[in-house]
């Protein structure tokens, strides 16, 4: 009963799930691992078997906290960078931290932006706006406040938002994406989309 009691509580307090895709460089996902505050759950998904890291990487860190999905082979063709949202369906935690890996947001920044999500969940808060100019291009200058389109470089989000694009980004797949490399690139472009789609609410961008 302890025990049960124990893993009831330890429920409770989680809180938020990072989710990391591991292609090229194995080794910052290790440094990640090792540097990120702020998070209780770890997930990477694997996308290429060359590059693969598994639990054993990680011996001290306790079981559960680190999940490894294995996505590389067919999965990586069918989903491809859109595997964030997938892999985000297997979080424990509604609260969703989606991260590229040559970075690691400060322990301040994970709560602040878990702050914001809590607090309004129908939004996507992150830390690299994108806009689109009048002839409706899409613009690389980074933007702050309310914004279309916030990049999954570092976004908070929600699972429930992860699977309305899951269900929903297929309706959506064109030539270009089905040609762009890698698969999917531009899918946090839909991400955001989708959400105000959804929602009807702006995305957010901090400049922390």
């Amino acid at each position: 009963m302890f025990f049960i009691l124990k893993n009831i509580l330890i429920k409770l307090k989680m809180s938020v799930t990072a989710v990391i895709l591991n292609f090229n460089r194995p080794q910052n996902l290790k440094n990640i691992v090792n540097d990120i505050r702020g998070v209780d759950e770890i997930i990477i998904s694997n996308g290429k078997k060359e590059t693969e890291i598994d639990n054993e990487d990680f011996p001290k860190y306790p079981i559960g906290y680190i999940k490894i999905l294995n996505h590389y082979g067919e999965m990586n063709k069918k989903y491809g960078l859109t595997l964030r949202f997938l892999s985000a369906l297997e979080s424990s935690n509604e609260y969703v931290l989606i991260m590229d890996d040559d970075i690691t947001p400060t322990e301040k920044t994970v709560k602040f932006l878990l702050e914001k999500v809590k607090n309004e969940p129908d939004t996507i808060h992150g830390l690299y706006g994108r806009s689109f100019n009048d002839k409706g291009e899409y613009s690389y200058t980074n933007l702050f406040g309310e914004v279309p389109v916030v990049l999954t470089r570092c976004m908070m989000t929600t699972r429930k938002k992860c699977k309305y694009f899951m269900d929903n980004f297929r309706l959506h797949e064109t030539d270009l994406i089905k040609n762009s490399k890698p698969y999917w690139n531009g899918e946090d472009m839909l991400f955001s989309l989708l959400s105000f789609q959804n929602t009807g609410k702006m995305n957010h961008a901090y400049d922390l």
